[in-house]
């Protein structure tokens, strides 16, 4: 039964590698344009379009997995309550960040570096556990030794090596186990 749980949650796991890489390549991106275009007014208008754009994309994609699957594993569940659980945290998290007047940048990374751990730990997926613990490591290092003027580049790397790369990594080992 876990045995066959495990392959479920490693099945789900594939079917979300696609909101990896939506999200790393927009976050990844987002971090590395908040550092390239410092000093232009307005640059913080980056992270609400990101956050747009990557909501319509996700939703959409969502419907249509959901759709085609036509029913929920416990895997499913599992990852749904994780990402939740990371989206709840987020906010306020974002919300403390802005009124302290501080990039939320490190504790974006360590939420969303535990959410991949948990991911990456159910479904054994080593790549997620890797970038998630950089992730997490990423966001000390931020907060502890990277310069301020940094954080954008530093946060976007980390996004590209804990998101984007894993999910590039889960999206081909699917699909050579599908040939």
């Amino acid at each position: 039964i876990i045995e066959s749980m495990m392959k479920a949650s490693q099945k789900s796991l594939y079917r979300n590698s696609p909101y990896f890489i939506l999200w790393g390549a927009l976050l990844g991106t987002g971090g590395i344009l908040e550092t390239l275009l410092r000093g232009i007014p307005n640059t913080w208008l980056i992270w609400p379009v990101v956050g747009i754009m990557g909501g319509i994309v996700s939703v959409i994609y969502d419907k249509r997995e959901k759709r085609q699957a036509g029913h929920t594993t416990a895997g499913d569940r599992i990852t749904n309550f994780t990402w939740l659980a990371f989206g709840i945290a987020a906010v306020p998290a974002i919300a403390i960040c802005l009124f302290q007047e501080i990039p939320p940048h490190p504790f974006i990374l360590l939420l969303a570096g535990a959410a991949s751990f948990v991911n990456g730990g159910i479904s054994r997926f080593k790549p997620f556990i890797a970038g998630a613990l950089l992730m997490i490591t990423g966001s000390l290092l931020l907060t502890f030794a990277i310069p301020l003027f940094y954080w954008g580049a530093g946060f976007g790397i980390l996004i590209y090596a804990g998101y984007l790369l894993p999910g590039i990594i889960l999206r081909k080992k699917e699909h050579d186990e599908t040939e």
